[in-house]
């Protein structure tokens, strides 16, 4: 039965997303039983930026913000393409082609194919090699049976990782009230509040993406190619374009 009221039909969709996870839902599941009204909720919600669409606009795949990441979903397709055959020690490395590891992704993440591939490779997980004008990719695991253990020097403890940064939510909305107030705008950016709230981007930017999954901010571009380093790293990526403002429901 379709729901009668645009917010109910809002929330199903948030909920039915919400047990999806990062696997999302194709339209027809997502809007399934929900009728126009579940239409007009997930137009309002993408615009709102409180649901992403990994897929393409005529095969879509809806997930929640926090899921939206198609560089590393890219990443991770990639590798497991390229770990995916099983040789026995002394048995051939397995060899492939950019094509080959590449094919299969769609929507977003076939767009990051390029960024996926240079993280890859700066990562050192993936590894090139040129005979003429042929280009073969090979995952680092599969070269590293070639070389015994012993003898090896030993592999350097990481150090213990940080403790995660909690946002203070006051602080945050605080910083922004007086950046609001001296801009007279209700868009502030993004790298400008991490620095008056004197908190990390890092965790500043997931803070948002929670905050606009409850509808409590709102991204905005802001201008890119006027933008300085600086107000560039406080990006958040959304639906494949940076946003570089934010503005808060702040009562």
């Amino acid at each position: 039965m379709a729901s009668g009221n645009p917010a109910e039909a809002g929330e199903l969709v948030l909920e039915r997303l919400e047990a999806a996870g990062a696997a999302g839902l194709a339209k027809g599941k997502l809007l399934e039983r929900l009728g126009s009204r579940g239409e007009r909720a997930l137009k309002e919600l993408l615009a709102a930026g409180r649901v992403a669409n990994l897929g393409t606009r005529t095969r879509p795949r809806f997930v929640l913000p926090e899921h939206y990441r198609p560089v590393e979903r890219a990443c991770e397709a990639i590798e497991k393409k390229a770990l995916s055959p099983k040789t026995a020690p002394e048995g051939p490395i397995a060899l492939f082609t950019r094509a080959e590891l590449t094919r299969g992704l769609t929507g977003e993440p076939k767009k990051k194919i390029p960024e996926a591939l240079a993280r890859l490779f700066a990562a050192g997980r993936l590894l090139r090699f040129k005979r003429g004008r042929l280009v073969y990719l090979v995952h680092r695991e599969h070269l590293q049976r070639l070389f015994p253990q012993e003898g090896r020097p030993a592999t350097p403890r990481a150090p213990a990782p940080s403790p995660p940064v909690v946002v203070d939510r006051e602080a945050v909305l605080s910083a922004y009230r007086r950046l609001r107030e001296k801009s007279g705008f209700s868009h502030v950016k993004i790298a400008a509040l991490a620095r008056e709230a004197g908190c990390p981007l890092a965790p500043l930017k997931e803070f948002i993406v929670s905050e606009g999954r409850a509808g409590r901010a709102v991204l905005g571009l802001g201008d890119w190619s006027l933008s300085d380093e600086e107000t560039r790293a406080g990006a958040i990526e959304l639906f494949g374009r940076p946003h570089l403002l934010v503005s808060f429901e702040t009562g």
